[in-house]
Formats: C-alpha cells, structure tokens, sequence
C-alpha cells in the first residue's frame, strides 16, 4: 500500500498567520523541519487564528483512502496567562482535541501534533488543511509551526490496478533513468527518488514484479 507523505503547495482560504526567518513565504517555511529557521507564527490576543493550506491533489487512487492525517511541529513561544487553544484544521474545519496543553508543557520544545483522518473520503483529502490558534485574552498567547505535511494511506483504483501495479506505472513513467536492469535492492534507492509517494519494504519485491511483467507480459520468474 503505497503512502504519500508531501508539504504544502499553495496557501488556502484562511491565511492569518505571520512569517518570520530565512524562508520568502509561508509555503516554504513549512516544508521542512528546520527549527527557528524559518517559521508561521500565530498569536492571539482573544482572537481566532487560522492558517490553511492547498496540497497537490491525490488522483487515481480508490475513494475513501486507507487513511489520512494532517500533522505539523509545533512550539509555543510567548506563554501568555490565559486559557489557549490548539487545534489542526482539516477540509477546511477546526477537528479533534485541543492540542494546547502539549505545547504549553515546560521544556516540550518544538513537539509533534497530528489529526488523523482515518479512512477518508478523497475530496475531504484533497481540501485544505492547517492550524488554527486562540490566546483568550491575557496577555495574549504565540505558539511557531515549522513543519506542516500532509500523510495518506491509499490504494490506486481502475481495473485491476492493485499497490504494487500502480507503482510499477511510476517505475514505468522513468523508465529512461531506470534502463534494464532494475534489481531489487535498487528498490529503496528508487522509491525515494520518486518523491511523496514510496512503498513499505515489504512491498519492495512485489512492485519490481509488477514492473517487469509490465515490461514483459512473458516474464513470470
């Protein structure tokens, strides 16, 4: 079963959170987890903050995905002195529980946060996703997210186009780079190489089979 794991590609509907570091926008600052580097930074004086994000859609694949989840890295950077809230946004709507006490923990540092979707519906994955913050009043409340990515689970759908086939179709999409020779300890080498999408190593020998059938409907070695 192939997983997607990719960073955002555009900036969605809600776009209330600052920039602050090395990075020129908002959609950079959190493709990778670079620490104080470059970050978005809500604060919150009493007031909603929410920032969404678009991810390249997922095509082809069977509807509702295995499983799907929105996470980011996260630290709080001004404590403030009232009641916070923390909460990932996923499809475009505030989910699951108030991550705030997490954050706020004494030396968490920057920490993990994730919602996880389960077997979701593919527009649902395909919406937009992100954070949202609330600092009631105080002296207001900021928390800095690094590293926002988005996790699917799925399987590719049409006929007869099982996990393994479906990558044999990327495999086959650089078969220039590959030559004839493909052999299965080039296999994690080229799963990496072909970006968000990568197989388990289980499932390693089944795609390179799949793959040389594909080449050669004879081959059954």
């Amino acid at each position: 079963m192939p997983i997607q794991v990719d960073v955002p590609n555009g900036i969605g509907a809600e776009n209330d959170w600052g920039l602050y570091g090395t990075a020129p926008n908002k959609i950079a600052a959190v493709a990778s987890d670079n620490g104080d580097t470059d970050v978005i930074y809500g604060f919150s004086h009493g007031r909603n903050v929410i920032q969404l994000y678009t991810f390249s859609p997922l095509l082809g694949v069977t509807d509702h995905v295995t499983a799907a989840s929105i996470s980011c890295r996260v630290r709080e950077y001004q404590p403030g002195n009232a009641s916070r809230s923390f909460h990932m946004y996923w499809n475009s709507a505030l989910v699951g529980a108030n991550l705030s006490a997490a954050i706020h923990a004494p030396g968490a540092g920057y920490t993990t946060q994730t919602y996880a979707a389960g077997g979701a519906a593919l527009a649902a994955v395909n919406g937009e996703h992100g954070v949202y913050m609330n600092g009631t009043s105080g002296t207001g409340w900021e928390v800095w997210v690094t590293h926002v990515y988005r996790t699917v689970n799925f399987d590719y759908s049409g006929a007869a186009i099982s996990a393994d086939v479906g990558f044999s179709h990327l495999i086959s999409s650089i078969a220039a780079m590959i030559g004839a020779n493909l052999l299965l300890r080039d296999m994690p080498r080229l799963s990496k190489a072909l970006g968000n999408v990568r197989l388990r190593p289980d499932e390693y020998e089944p795609a390179l089979r799949a793959w040389k059938t594909r080449k050669n409907p004879a081959w059954s070695a």
